[in-house]
C-alpha cells in the first residue's frame, strides 16, 4: 500500500523564493517610487504577510517535524501534543546553534512564506478518497 504525502514540489520553492524576491527587494523599491499614500498599505500589507505567513508556516513545520520524529523514534505513542513538543524542541535546538541559525530562520521564513502563497482551501472536512488523490 503506497501512502501519497502531499508535500511540497518544485513548483512551491520557486514561488517562495519569488515571494521572498518581490517582498525583500521589490517592496522597498516600491516605496521610493510610489507616493506615500499608496507605498505606507503596501508596506503594511507586505509586513502582514511575512507576519502570518511566518507564524502559520511554523506551526506546520513544527507540527510536521514533529510528527515525523514521532513517528520515528515513538511509534507507540500517539499524541499530537507530543508530536508538537518533539517539533518545537528541535526546530528552537537548530534556531540555538551558533553559525546555523541565520540560514535556519532564513529557511524557516522562505518556506514558510511558500506555505503561505500555496496554501489551499478545502470546502469540506471529509477526507480526500484514494482515487481523488
Amino acid at each position: 500500500m503506497v501512502h501519497h504525502f502531499p508535500g511540497p514540489d518544485c513548483g512551491d520553492a520557486e514561488l517562495a523564493l519569488i515571494g521572498s524576491i518581490v517582498i525583500g527587494l521589490g517592496v522597498p523599491l516600491l516605496l521610493l517610487v510610489l507616493p506615500s499614500i499608496i507605498g505606507v498599505p503596501v508596506l503594511i500589507l507586505a509586513l502582514l504577510l511575512v507576519l502570518v505567513s511566518s507564524l502559520f508556516g511554523r506551526v506546520v513545520i513544527f507540527a510536521a517535524t514533529g510528527n515525523w520524529l514521532r513517528r520515528r523514534f515513538f511509534p507507540r505513542i500517539q499524541s499530537d501534543s507530543v508530536a508538537l513538543l518533539l517539533g518545537v524542541v528541535f526546530w528552537v535546538t537548530l534556531e540555538s546553534l551558533p553559525y546555523v541559525w541565520p540560514f535556519v530562520i532564513a529557511g524557516l521564513i522562505a518556506v514558510s512564506l511558500g506555505l503561505a502563497l500555496t496554501a489551499r482551501y478545502r470546502m469540506s472536512w471529509k477526507k480526500p478518497r484514494s482515487s481523488d488523490a
